[in-house]
């Protein structure tokens, strides 16, 4: 008011300038119930008139001195309030709604004072403050939140690669295994028919060898024998020419001899052959098991090994089958089916069944 009137009520923004201090706009607020400010007295009427006489009082002086203890006190619980929010230690959206509730309940301007505004200025920072530091907090949270869900992308991205790179190593390491027990398996059964050829073969020149020598004893014998009867021949022929009976069964004997050495070189060819059928038989044994199924290519019948054994031969209730004897066999090799109509036609070329029809796994039949 000073201003004004020196300025002579001029408004002037240099003077307007020269204004200093705090300023503080406040919004509409709830007013708590609390201590009013008094209300000014209503202009009356002079109590003391002309002619009256009436004693001092101060009434109004002592209410002016307990309203403003009140205020004093009001102004002491509100300080104390302010304390109180400024020592709580809450995170930052708690400190913020403790501002606020701190000038709701202290909205109240006190007449007798301004420490009232500077506390509620001081409290309107405090909670700006607040509210910075909760922003400042729900941005580092969302920002931590954002890198927690990328690493945790990111974590499932590797895992989901390692996965992958693990499913792959394993199925790479399934076909090599499979791969290599494959050639495993098909080495082996090459060496298996590697070794089943050279024992074919080994049987085969044994048998070869062993036929030549049967023909050989078999021819001598026939050489033999055939002498024997030249001499005896001879032997006749001398006796009936009348060659001296000496010389006769000199070459009678020779001829017994002979004759005696022609039998005995066939049982040694006999024995031969039943030992040669006894090693053949025997290595079939060692090679295979009884009932187990033997083939020799992809296109070659099934055989099945029958084991050596002997049984009782003939009848003595009929006599065109006595007398009973025991026939011993070898081992020996035996179609596991009847020839089959694919087999006779792989052999001869042709099919004479009158089921043709069947099919290659049916027996051949009409054979002729």
């Amino acid at each position: 008011d000073d201003k004004a009137r020196a300025a002579q009520h001029e408004q002037r923004p240099s003077l307007v300038n020269d204004l200093r201090g705090n300023f503080y706009f406040f919004g509409p607020t709830t007013v708590i119930v609390g201590p009013q400010a008094p209300a000014k007295p209503e202009a009356v009427a002079p109590s003391v008139r002309p002619g009256q006489v009436q004693g001092l009082s101060l009434a109004d002086l002592e209410r002016e001195e307990a309203t403003r203890k009140e205020w004093t006190d009001w102004q002491g619980r509100m300080k104390a309030d302010f304390d109180k929010t400024a020592a709580f230690a809450g995170s930052a959206d708690l400190m913020a709604k403790a501002w606020e509730r701190f000038l709701v309940a202290w909205a109240q301007d006190n007449p007798m004072s301004t420490q009232d505004e500077a506390l509620r200025a001081q409290a309107l920072v405090n909670a700006a403050k607040a509210d910075a530091q909760k922003l400042a907090a729900d941005a580092a949270s969302e920002r931590a939140n954002k890198a927690e869900l990328e690493r945790r992308a990111a974590e499932e991205v590797q895992k989901a690669a390692q996965r992958a790179a693990s499913e792959r190593a394993a199925a790479e390491a399934a076909a090599k295994e499979q791969q290599r027990l494959a050639i495993e398996a098909q080495a082996k059964e090459q060496a298996r028919l590697a070794l089943l050829t050279q024992e074919q073969v080994r049987l085969a020149a044994e048998a070869g060898v062993k036929e030549q020598q049967r023909l050989v004893m078999e021819a001598q014998a026939k050489e033999q024998a055939r002498l024997a009867l030249l001499a005896q021949e001879q032997a006749r022929m001398a006796a009936e020419a009348g060659v001296k009976e000496q010389q006769r069964l000199v070459m009678e004997a020779q001829a017994k001899e002979q004759a005696r050495l022609a039998l005995l070189t066939q049982e040694q060819v006999r024995l031969a052959a039943e030992a040669a059928q006894k090693l053949a038989a025997a290595r079939l044994a060692e090679l295979y098991k009884t009932g187990q199924t033997i083939k020799d290519c992809a296109d070659c019948p099934e055989m099945v090994f029958i084991p050596a054994g002997s049984f009782e031969m003939g009848s003595n209730e009929t006599s065109g089958e006595q007398p009973v004897h025991r026939v011993n066999l070898p081992g020996f090799l035996l179609g596991k089916t009847e020839v089959t109509q694919g087999q006779w036609k792989a052999v001869m070329g042709s099919n004479p069944s009158y089921f043709s029809q069947c099919g290659d796994g049916c027996p051949v039949e009409n054979v002729r």
